[in-house]
């Protein structure tokens, strides 16, 4: 299977899936056809964006390994690393990795914190860049306020 978005060739549905999540969660998602089943995706009224699609469709079993509700980049990573066995596909993969702009989620906290950051010189906040894979964000990236797990 090639990725919609890059053409990377040679990945299975679950590579695929991990591919997509941690290299083009900023980006819009392809219209055409899932390269995975015949679903047709698009980004407007009527239709399922691709990485809900994704999401919904064919996102992979087992991949929230601590069972904590959140799939976090180190999960995610650990579940692709077990799915290469050739020297050429660990290659490729670690390659993925370095393109990533993803970092790695921070182990299982019992707090959350909300953080408010204002710029003094302009009145600007801060704001995260959330996955288009986040529930709540419907198949497209979306700006949050700084919030998650603390120690």
């Amino acid at each position: 299977v090639r990725c919609p978005v890059c053409q990377l060739p040679g990945l299975s549905p679950p590579l695929l899936y991990g591919h997509y999540s941690l290299c083009h969660v900023t980006e819009p998602g392809p219209d055409g056809t899932c390269p995975l089943c015949p679903q047709v995706c698009r980004a407007g009224h009527g239709f399922t964006p691709f990485a809900r699609h994704l999401e919904d469709c064919h996102a992979p079993d087992g991949l929230d390994e601590n069972q904590d509700g959140h799939i976090s980049a180190e999960e995610l990573r650990n579940s692709m690393k077990k799915m290469v066995n050739t020297k050429a596909a660990k290659k490729n993969l670690e390659e993925m990795f370095r393109a990533s702009a993803v970092t790695i989620g921070p182990e299982k906290y019992a707090a959350y914190a909300w953080l408010v950051v204002r710029r003094p010189s302009d009145g600007k906040y801060l704001m995260v860049l959330e996955s288009a894979h986040t529930s709540g964000c419907h198949g497209k990236p979306r700006y949050w306020l700084p919030a998650g797990k603390c120690d």
